[in-house]
């Protein structure tokens, strides 16, 4: 629908699909990698809370000043293909940049033993119950 009657959108065909490959290529593992993060206990809450957050202040950036930065390029070029090269220049560098960053600060659980990170969450329990209980004396 965008290639019929607007030549310049063909040449941006190309443009279009690296950054959907590369956004793809992002949030496809997304799924099994943020799970893997948390133990069994917090596994669901620990994705929705990190992924959420990640959106609020990955956006604050990027999505805060977006519009005015594709707005001032559509502007100032006078050609819709400024503001394709500013998306895929900001996935490429920024995201991409971030995404090894934290791929590398971040341990890996391939061979962790779940009954350890079980353990944990019982001995969580036993200190809040503990806490709960009234003092003696």
């Amino acid at each position: 629908m965008l290639a019929r009657g607007h030549g310049e959108s063909r040449s941006h065909s190309p443009l279009v699909l690296s950054g959907l490959i590369i956004f793809a290529m992002l949030y496809g593992p997304m799924g099994a990698f943020l799970p893997e993060l948390y133990g069994t206990r917090l596994r669901y809450s620990g994705a929705a809370v990190s992924y959420n957050l990640g959106g609020v202040f990955g956006g604050a950036f990027g999505g805060t000043f977006a519009p005015l930065i594709a707005g001032q390029l559509l502007v100032s070029t006078e050609g819709s293909w400024s503001i394709s090269v500013y998306v895929l220049v900001m996935a490429i560098e920024l995201t991409m940049a971030i995404t090894i960053v934290c791929i590398l600060l971040l341990s890996e659980t391939y061979l962790t033993d779940l009954s350890e990170i079980r353990s944990e969450g019982s001995e969580e329990r036993r200190l809040v119950a503990g806490a709960r209980e009234p003092a003696a004396g």
